[in-house]
């Protein structure tokens, strides 16, 4: 449910007409993609050693509704905060406690994927760090007048994509199950894209500001890539697990019980999304 909220309030803050310039990146530009990537690294960095932290019992594991909660609360805190001075080192902490929390958040996926097989996990963040980057370099080289369509297949999708989950609650239906996945992973890899060019947009308004407005503008980005990052490789994870289940099913002679079996694990995960 956050996802699906910071994926709206990030197309609602963004004019169209910011996107629709065709110059190359400048030094301004540069700077802040730098700035964004190194606040999406050590964000990614956090939320990885949660989950290494619980896993291996260095740290408590948390009912998936403290996480939840907690993740909610620190994106309306850091959405509402001020950009002033002051309010950086408060945003900084807010941006380390919900890395933290998603990472905590992600465990029971984690150990649901470990134990279909040990090497999905290595090969899902493989996977993601390849279609993240694909997309970016992809959305950095193109012109930006691509925006325009992405913005409105974006809107529309994620409104089919939030009905397809409600719906699945109570229809817990394999064909809108797999839709839902097969969906998201396209939508938020779309979304990679537009958070990119979103990015980039901010460019111009950066030139007139100060060291502590970019830095401000460094975060707002970083945690849009970042929860574009999280929902591909939650679903590049689960496609991996089921394909995996599927094949070790089949040799086991189980048939297609397995598909059931990961819908059900994948709940247990709480695999929220956008």
């Amino acid at each position: 449910m956050t996802d699906f909220f910071s994926a709206s309030t990030s197309m609602l803050e963004t004019p169209v007409s910011a996107v629709l310039s065709f110059a190359p990146l400048s030094p301004v530009a540069r700077q802040h993609v730098t700035g964004a990537y190194t606040t999406l690294a050590w964000m990614t960095a956090i939320t990885a050693a949660t989950s290494y932290g619980v896993l291996t019992g260095w740290l408590p594991a948390l009912h998936p509704l403290i996480p939840f909660i907690g993740m909610m609360v620190a994106l309306g805190v850091f959405r509402m905060s001020s950009r002033t001075k002051d309010a950086l080192t408060t945003r900084r902490a807010v941006l380390a406690g919900f890395a933290a929390l998603e990472g905590a958040s992600l465990v029971g996926l984690l150990e649901l994927v470990q134990l279909v097989s040990p090497r999905i996990l290595p090969q899902a963040v493989v996977s993601t760090l390849l279609v993240f980057t694909s997309f970016s370099v992809a959305a950095m080289t193109s012109t930006r007048r691509s925006m325009i369509y992405l913005f409105g297949f974006l809107g529309s999708a994620l409104s089919i994509l939030a009905w397809m989950s409600f719906a699945n609650v109570f229809m817990s239906s394999r064909l809108l199950f797999n839709g839902e996945l097969y969906l998201g992973l396209l939508v938020f890899a779309g979304y990679v894209m537009f958070d990119t060019q979103v990015m980039l947009a901010r460019v111009p308004a950066l030139a007139v500001m100060d060291r502590v407005g970019r830095e401000h503008a460094h975060m707002d980005s970083a945690i849009e890539l970042y929860l574009d990052l999280i929902n591909v490789f939650v679903r590049i994870a689960i496609i991996m697990a089921k394909n995996a289940a599927k094949g070790q099913a089949r040799r086991n002679g189980r048939g297609d019980d397995s598909d059931d079996d990961d819908r059900r694990s994948s709940r247990r995960a709480g695999t929220r999304r956008r």
